[in-house]
């Protein structure tokens, strides 16, 4: 039997050499192409494959974003092609069961022994003893290749209310490539004296902000404890030399810490603008 809570790493805290040996002994070992942008619980519960024994029960206790994501589709392809997969538990998002990291859980048990027909998985959700949702589904509906939303009530799809969606254009979040060079403290602005129309004020996350109300000051500002700031050059290079002088001496120096090219295009450097839903105009922010 395995039971254990693997180390929660995110991909980009993982050696390079290091994600590359893993990612081939997985590859070697179950013939699974695991993403680059997997975190390590996902290497930790393939590569303990082996040292299952046959027809031993394993549970872990892991973040559930593998039902969900691209890069969650290894696991998926394993637990449902491998092994027996008994029962993954998501528990609500409110009830965090890592002390350090604001993610949701699951909890995922199964057997090592092929899959046969006419098997079926319980999906349930809620409380561990007592979910609030429970399905099952024949392990032959369960696709690796899509996204595992079976937690979705019927409830779920009324048309009550107004959805996020038909407010807002929603995106993944901001992805710099970079944050250590993107991303800019009040200090670093001062330092380079970058000018404020290539500053974009960003929320801090979810762990640093003390209420859901977020005020802005007299500039539109948000006032946060934890200030930083997006750099975001909208023009090409040869114009942000006259335009932004500051910002583009800073583009260009130092080379070391600059992950773009300098002829890279002009929306490789700025955010992309979405339209603002026009009844959104006070100065109030609430999460």
């Amino acid at each position: 039997m395995i039971l254990t809570n693997p180390p929660y790493v995110r991909h980009h805290h993982i050696d390079g050499e290091q994600k590359q040996w893993l990612k081939d002994q997985v590859l070697s070992q179950l013939k699974i192409q695991v993403s680059g942008l997997s975190g390590l619980y996902i290497y930790y519960i393939l590569l303990s494959h082996n040292l299952l024994k046959e027809g031993g029960i394993a549970t872990w206790l892991i973040p559930s974003e593998f039902l969900y994501t691209n890069y969650g589709k290894a696991l998926r392809e394993y637990l449902s092609r491998k092994v027996s997969l008994l029962r993954i538990h998501k528990f609500d998002a409110a009830e965090v069961q890592f002390d350090d990291a604001l993610v949701s859980s699951c909890v995922v048990t199964y057997k090592k022994e092929p899959p046969v027909a006419g098997h079926k998985v319980d999906f349930t959700m809620g409380n561990f003893h007592a979910p609030i949702l429970q399905k099952k589904m024949p392990f032959e509906a369960i696709n690796p290749l899509k996204k595992w939303n079976f937690y979705n009530s019927d409830k779920d799809h009324n048309n009550d209310g107004i959805l996020l969606s038909d407010i807002f254009h929603i995106t993944r979040g901001i992805a710099t490539g970079n944050n250590k060079f993107f991303i800019l403290e009040p200090d670093d602005v001062r330092k380079a004296n970058i000018e404020p129309d290539c500053l974009i004020p960003l929320i801090p996350g979810p762990r640093d902000l003390k209420s859901p109300v977020i005020e802005a000051d007299a500039r539109g500002q948000p006032i946060v404890e934890k200030v930083r700031y997006l750099l975001s050059v909208t023009c090409s290079l040869d114009e942000a030399r006259d335009k932004y002088p500051n910002a583009f001496q800073y583009l260009i120096e130092p080379k070391e810490l600059r992950s773009v090219r300098l002829d890279t295009p002009p929306s490789w450097l700025s955010i992309v603008k979405e339209t603002q839903a026009e009844f959104f105009y006070q100065s109030t922010i609430t999460l």
